[in-house]
């Protein structure tokens, strides 16, 4: 999943920028203001829920120790009580997917899109 989240990062970003790029104010027509705000908004969407599960899968694996310390893990026996540790042990690094090498899927990675969409439309209007 991580080589997948790579390109749709680097696809997404360019994708918004491009979109951005080719629409200017002077020969937009309604029906093509209408269509490209609908495909940005469809793009911003598909972004946010996938970044925010993958922000949530952080935040709940962070929780799975706390749940277990507040079960009733006293009261098992010694076998299961070591599992149990394991297991708390275990998630104290919280699971995240990742975009490939470069970063976790998160809120703060969309932020990096639109900041990666940002620069590449500065840098073409600024040619």
């Amino acid at each position: 999943m991580s080589t997948y989240t790579v390109f749709d990062f680097l696809q997404s970003s360019f994708q918004i920028a491009a979109l951005l790029v080719q629409t200017s104010p002077n020969d937009m027509t309604f029906i093509s203001f209408l269509t490209v705000f609908t495909f940005i908004t469809t793009v911003m969407i598909r972004l946010f829920v996938y970044y925010h599960s993958g922000n949530e899968l952080i935040f709940e694996s962070v929780n799975i120790s706390m749940a277990i310390w507040e079960s009733n893990w006293h009261e098992q026996s010694p076998q299961i009580k070591s599992m149990m540790l394991l297991v708390m042990r275990r998630a104290q690094k919280p699971l995240c997917y990742t975009i490939g090498g470069f970063g976790v899927m998160s809120l703060q990675s969309v932020i990096a899109i639109l900041k990666a969409t940002y620069s590449y439309v500065s840098i073409i209007f600024r040619q």
